[in-house]
């Protein structure tokens, strides 16, 4: 999970080098980066809590597992609120252009700070599964 989210803040990241004028190259490669990390994320969160359940509790782990998809509608919210903030900070000294891409890239900064500060939380709250832990979960 924690490589999954560390891939993607750096994809993430990687979009406040694209250029005004163009870029494609590296958005399709920071994309890339960024879509690869997603699905690596997505796959070990819905493993990581589904592992050591019995069957008849899967559904409601797995039901459990979309909760933070829908949170982050809030996030959506609060990313698109920061693109236009900056954009109307930087409006009155630059072209339109160039503030809505300064928008742009605070918000993709921010995303990556919140992917990369993921993988730190991950790294650091989730227990790795021992013998011992398998051998407790199974009984």
């Amino acid at each position: 999970m924690a490589a999954g989210l560390t891939m993607q803040g750096l994809g993430t990241g990687a979009m406040v080098l694209l250029p005004e004028d163009g870029g494609l190259l590296l958005l399709l490669l920071a994309s890339g980066v960024m879509g690869f990390g997603h699905v690596l994320t997505v796959v070990s969160f819905i493993t990581a809590m589904t592992s050591g359940l019995r069957d008849d509790e899967q559904g409601v782990a797995g039901g459990l597992s979309q909760l933070p998809q829908f949170l982050g509608a809030i996030g959506t919210a609060g990313l698109a609120a920061i693109v236009t903030a900056r954009t109307n900070a930087l409006s009155a000294t630059t072209s339109p252009a160039l503030a809505t891409l300064g928008g742009l890239h605070a918000a993709t900064l921010t995303a990556g700070i919140v992917c990369l500060a993921g993988a730190v939380l991950a790294v650091v709250f989730l227990r790795r599964q021992t013998a011992e832990t398998i051998r407790d979960t199974a009984a």
